[in-house]
């Protein structure tokens, strides 16, 4: 999880701050494959800590919230960009929350 969110957090600016085709294309396959490989690690981290018993209602649960997440992003872009789709300050913040989520995610892993 603390490859993927720092792989983003370079991946974002370096492809998206440009805003053309190409480069966009490629940092939203990226982020997709990147996106995925969180999740299938996260994935990974419940089926070890949660007990039989409740695994399926966990991962019912962490399902809906992992996609009303792509919605809630979806909203909330399109109410914070500009008619242009252009916002380099948009892309700089989330590329800071990508930075400091692999920061945080590596400290934690170093206690565990």
């Amino acid at each position: 999880m603390t490859v993927c969110t720092a792989a983003a957090a370079v991946l974002v600016p370096a492809l998206g701050l440009t805003f053309t085709p190409t480069p966009s294309l490629v940092a939203a396959f990226l982020l997709g494959l990147i996106t995925q490989g969180a999740k299938i690690a996260t994935d990974t981290v419940v089926q070890k800590a949660v007990d039989d018993s409740y695994r399926g209602r966990v991962f019912s649960l962490y399902d809906v919230l992992f996609n009303v997440a792509f919605v809630g992003a979806a909203g909330v872009a399109a109410l914070m960009l500009p008619p242009d789709g252009r916002s380099p300050l948009l892309v700089a913040l989330v590329a800071a929350i990508y930075a400091a989520l692999a920061l945080a995610l590596g400290r934690e892993c170093r206690k565990g």
